[in-house]
């Protein structure tokens, strides 16, 4: 697994959407100071769930989202996604590539997602635990804290320390248990409280739900009654409303022949009242046409008078345009000489215009070769000084490749004098190693035995003790039963001794003989009796004893009413209870002192155990450590047969390069004379250029002044025919107006004659319509007589009608009140015994004695009375709280399980993760010393336990010892020693418990040259095993890079990224300068 893509959206300095890409290996980011190359470490920290905003360098989590510039505004949210190349399933998830996203807004909110899909951080933080990976694990090493895991508490070391041995999950799965261990026991508490409370209300219901079966018999022998008697009611009312419905249908017929006569009445009526209103409408309409013809008079009167004055103006408007006519004739003939005039010039001054755009042109043709030949120019200058560019590069990249193979030669020469000291070390080891690990062999079966023998021992006294505590709960279960009894007895004490007190002399009391089915062979002293039912014996019944009255049904109980009897039984399981307790006691001392037996053979048990698994662990380590230095011993024979085969390599690369350093000065030579044979070209070119521009300027402006002197001519002659046409178009507009006139007094005339005419119609027409006003008002008055008399036999037989309506009704309220009577019987049924009307018809029975039935269900209904206030659903509650009862005591046998089982997973984690941390620690120790040895080139480092008694939470003491010092704590280390020993540590760590990828901020900022060579080798080493993403100003560092990104910032405030893969380790060193010398300048200012 390694890091496959970093996304980075509104995060610090990174404004834009940023993609980092990482391939396995080294990743190297580089950049001046201040450009936000940090901001990525915190990035990657920030999505892995860090919630510590002084960790990120902030007073606030707000304080991660891009806050804007002067130029760019702020954004409201923030957004990093960390993609996983996942194929090795290291992650416990089920996909080939893991993105992660962390979202902030300004508001405070907060998002995280797992491919998308929206989490929680918990669910991120487990996801990675055991993994090496997460915000606080060794793998992410932030600027200027390399030391600190030296410098830190013991106990705050022991962080690290278990991230690497991987016991991290199991801690958090023991936390985990250990809560819900804590939530089983305050379960445990509540729901014995509960059952004791459920308990309690049980004993109260029991008695409720007795009294409410009594009293549910009752009730149904009275629904029974009720639905019998209701039935027989039902059938008298629907006899009466048979009835009723009879005579309310004889009585509409009736209604209706009348309601039928008195539409035909209305028929006539409409009738009379339509011929009524024809006669009026004529009558309106001859005297509207009379009153029409008088308007009419009166309008054409009025239009004689008017068109008469309009033939008078008419006759004035011809003479006035008479006189204009001629005045537009003399102006027309005035404007066609001077248009005459302005054509004439306008011709002259178009010739002289062409004539200046022809040499204008032939000015341009010469600009535009000239033009030609200096871009042609200037493009053979441009390629040339791009080849100078090029040339110079190579030069100077093939100066510093063959320094850089003369620092690789004399650096391979020192390597292999080094080896040969390592190989004659690793020898001596090696025979020291051999010895340790016999002695360790003899160790390790030594305490195997011991081991075995210890936990023989545990196995028998955890038999005996289950032996004992399989006794201990049969006594207990006999006592509670014992005990159960006793209070049974007590009760029956008290209930005799309150039943002698209150029966023993019965003064009111009846003569009774009881008769039984049962009964047993003790002394009977009295019985209790249930009563179910009294009957009254009619006199002279058979089969009775004496003179009874009354005979009674129930449940009888024989009981002894005499007291001493139960106290006898009470004192002797009294003492058997004495007996049973002290068993108990007795046992249970028996236990503890197993308990505590089992407690000291499994202390035994464990020490042998850790004994055990030391020399085990110590045996194992000797073999690796032997195993390894092997290991070594050949890796240096085949690196220094490596180191030969490069010196011979790099003296053929050297001589190479010399020979492609000459040719490129040649091909620099040459291409020089080229830019200066260009620049000569360039020059006679502008100078020639300037002089056309010239000449072609004069004659621009020449030929601007003859165009506006045309244009004035074109604008003047354009005016004068304007108005030429102008006073055209008045002198035609003139003369048809006066022709238009003429015609109008002709039409005008005309009109006069007509109007007099239709004056004389009109005053004819008014005549007759009058005539006709005066017969139809006769005919009208004889039409308004006949509808009066049909208007009075209407009103006759309305009130015939309303009689019979008023019976209708009555009736009706008949039919109404009886309907109202069985609707109510029904209502009452239905709400009192949910039975429909239909299901209530068919308990009707016949030759019912209403009386006896009223009377009876009387007395149904005083005798449930009688029992008050009932819970009725006292019955469900019982059985309900029953239920419920048994439920809490399964899951009280549930808790206590879950209890046990917890107790069991905690007792298991422990082991487990003791096991594992001793492993890992074991080889840490080995590990760390080696890779002290390895950077140092010398000394001694340490690691120990603060507690070894508690292994699991004890802090991790470091002591180390440079070369040609002795030991000390870490704290008197100095800068360089501490990032020297703490880096150590973490490739101990990393060689132990590899994690898949590593990111180190700045940590070798504090070591000189020689401790960066080793820390720089070391980490390649690595990265066969560990992707490393490395944040650093260091130019040896860089060259060991896959890949490299570059941090700029070409605007303020905001973090670009420029990526380059490093394939070759030519290009590698090219860039790697490069890159530092734009580091250096921004310092610099």
């Amino acid at each position: 697994m390694y890091f496959k893509k970093l996304e980075l959206l509104g995060f610090k300095s990174f404004a834009d959407k940023t993609t980092l890409y990482f391939e396995p290996g080294i990743t190297a980011v580089v950049g001046p100071n201040g450009c936000g190359k940090s901001n990525i470490f915190d990035a990657i920290r920030w999505v892995l769930g860090e919630q510590s905003v002084k960790s990120l360098r902030g007073s606030k989590m707000e304080d991660v989202i891009f806050n804007g510039t002067e130029s760019i505004p702020a954004l409201g949210y923030a957004e990093v996604s960390l993609t996983f190349a996942n194929e090795t399933k290291v992650l416990p998830i089920d996909y080939d590539e893991v993105t992660v996203t962390r979202r902030l807004f300004r508001s405070g909110e907060s998002e995280y997602c797992i491919n998308k899909t929206q989490v929680r951080l918990k669910d991120i933080t487990e996801l990675f635990l055991g993994t090496g990976i997460g915000a606080e694990s060794y793998s992410l090493i932030e600027q200027g804290k390399i030391d600190l895991i030296l410098s830190s508490k013991p106990e705050d070391r022991r962080l690290v320390f278990d991230e690497a041995a991987g016991i991290s999950k199991y801690k958090s799965q023991k936390r985990e248990t250990m809560r819900r261990l804590e939530d089983a026991e305050a379960n445990l508490l509540r729901i014995n409280d509960i059952i004791i409370e459920v308990k309690r209300q049980i004993n109260s219901l029991e008695r409720q739900a007795a009294k409410a079966r009594r009293y549910k018999d009752v009730f149904e022998k009275l629904k029974g009654l009720e639905t019998t008697l209701a039935a027989y009611q039902l059938g008298e009312y629907e006899a009466q409303i048979a009835q009723l419905n009879l005579q309310l249908e004889q009585l509409i017929a009736t209604e209706m022949r009348d309601a039928q006569a008195i539409e035909g009445l209305h028929k006539e009526c409409a009738e009379r009242q339509k011929e009524l209103d024809g006669l009026e409408t004529q009558l309106s309409d001859f005297r509207s046409r009379a009153t029409t013809a008088a308007n009419a008079i009166a309008h054409d009167v009025q239009e004689l008078g008017f068109n008469r004055e309009r033939i008078e103006e008419l006759k004035k408007r011809i003479a006035l345009l008479a006189g204009q006519r001629e005045e537009l004739a003399i102006k027309i003939t005035q404007d066609r000489q001077k248009i005459d005039n302005f054509k004439a010039n306008l011709d002259v001054l178009i010739r002289e215009l062409e004539g200046k755009n022809g040499l204008e042109a032939k000015a341009s043709s010469e600009l535009e070769n000239v033009s030609l030949t200096i871009t042609t120019a200037q493009a053979t200058l441009k390629e040339a000084k791009t080849k100078v560019i090029e040339f110079a590069a190579q030069e100077a990249l093939l100066h510093n490749q063959v320094n850089d193979f003369t620092s690789q030669l004399n650096q391979a020469i020192a390597r292999k004098k080094r080896l040969d000291i390592e190989k004659l070390k690793n020898e001596e080891e090696l025979s020291l190693v051999n010895q340790n690990l016999m002695a360790a062999q003899e160790l390790e079966d030594t305490s195997y035995r011991a081991f075995t023998s210890r936990k023989e021992e545990c196995e028998q006294i955890k038999t005996r003790n289950n032996q004992c505590l399989q006794a201990k709960d049969s006594l207990s279960a006999q006592l509670q039963n014992h005990e159960n009894e006793l209070a049974a007895l007590s009760s029956q004490k008290e209930f005799l001794c309150n039943l002698k007190l209150q029966y023993e002399n019965i003064t009111e009391s009846s003569n009774a003989t009881v008769l039984l089915d049962v009964l047993s062979d003790e002394k009977v002293s009295g019985i209790i009796i249930k009563v179910e039912e009294v009957q009254k014996i009619q006199e002279g019944g058979s089969g009775i004893v004496g003179q009874a009255k009354f005979k009674a049904r129930g449940v009888a109980k024989p009981i002894s009413l005499d007291p001493e009897e139960v106290i006898n039984k009470i004192e002797a399981l009294t003492q058997q209870i004495q007996t049973l307790t002290d068993s108990l006691a007795r046992k249970s001392q028996e236990i503890t002192e197993l308990a505590l037996r089992l407690d000291g053979a499994e202390k035994s048990l464990r020490e042998s155990e850790l004994e055990y698994n030391t020399c085990r662990n110590k045996k194992d380590n000797i073999r690796q450590h032997a195993q390894r230095l092997k290991d070594e011993f050949d890796v240096v024979c085949l690196e220094t047969q490596d180191i030969d085969a490069q010196v011979s390599k790099l003296t053929i690369e050297e001589k190479s390069f010399n020979e492609r350093l000459v040719t490129i000065t040649e091909l620099s030579k040459a291409n020089q004379e080229t830019i200066d044979r260009c620049l000569e070209e360039i020059a006679s070119g502008n100078s020639a250029k300037e002089r056309i521009l010239l000449s072609l300027t004069q004659l621009k402006t020449e030929i601007s002044a003859y165009q506006e002197k045309v244009a004035g001519q074109q604008e003047a002659r354009s005016l004068l025919e304007e108005a030429y046409v102008k006073s055209n178009a008045d002198r035609e507009a003139i003369c048809r107006e006066e022709s238009d006139s003429k015609k109008r007094i002709q039409d005008l005339e005309s009109q006069i004659g007509i109007l007099e005419a239709g004056i004389e119609d009109f005053k004819k027409q008014k005549e007759l319509f009058e005539e006709e006003i005066q017969k139809n008002a006769a005919a009208f008055s004889e039409s308004k007589q006949a509808l009066s008399s049909v208007q009075d036999a209407i009103t006759q037989k309305k009130d015939t009608l309303d009689e019979i309506k008023s019976k209708v009704h009555e009736l009706q309220l008949q039919l109404q009140q009886v309907t109202f009577l069985r609707s109510g019987i029904e209502e009452r049924m239905h709400q009192v015994y949910k039975m429909q009307a239909p299901e209530v018809r068919g308990h009707l029975q016949e030759d019912l004695n209403i009386e006896e039935v009223s009377q009876e269900v009387e007395l149904l209904k005083q005798k449930i009375e009688s029992y008050g206030q009932v819970n009725l659903v006292a019955i469900e509650e019982f059985d309900e709280l029953k239920q419920r009862y048994d439920f809490l005591i399964n899951q009280q046998s549930d808790l206590l399980k879950s209890k046990e089982s917890l107790h069991e997973a905690i007792l298991k984690i422990n082991r487990t993760t003791k096991k594992i941390f001793l492993e890992t620690f074991e080889k840490l120790v080995v590990e760390f010393k080696n890779y002290f040895r390895l950077l140092f080139g010398g000394g001694d480092a340490q690691l120990f336990l603060v507690d070894e008694q508690d292994v699991l939470e004890s802090g991790i003491e470091i002591v180390c010892r440079p070369p040609g010092k002795k030991l000390q704590n870490v704290l008197l280390l100095s800068g360089g020693e501490k990032s020297m020993s703490a880096s150590a540590l973490m490739f101990a760590i990393f060689k132990v418990k590899p994690s898949p990828f590593c990111v180190l901020d700045e940590i070798d900022a504090a070591l000189d040259e020689a401790n960066v060579d080793r820390f720089s080798r070391m980490l390649v080493d690595f990265t066969a095993q560990s992707q490393f993403i490395i944040i650093t100003h260091n130019k040896k560092t860089i060259a060991n890079a896959n890949i490299m990104y570059g941090i700029t910032m070409e605007k303020a405030g905001i973090s670009k990224i420029v990526s380059v893969k490093l394939a070759e380790n030519v290009e590698k060193k090219k860039l790697v300068s490069s890159l530092q010398e734009e580091q250096k300048v921004p310092e610099a200012v």
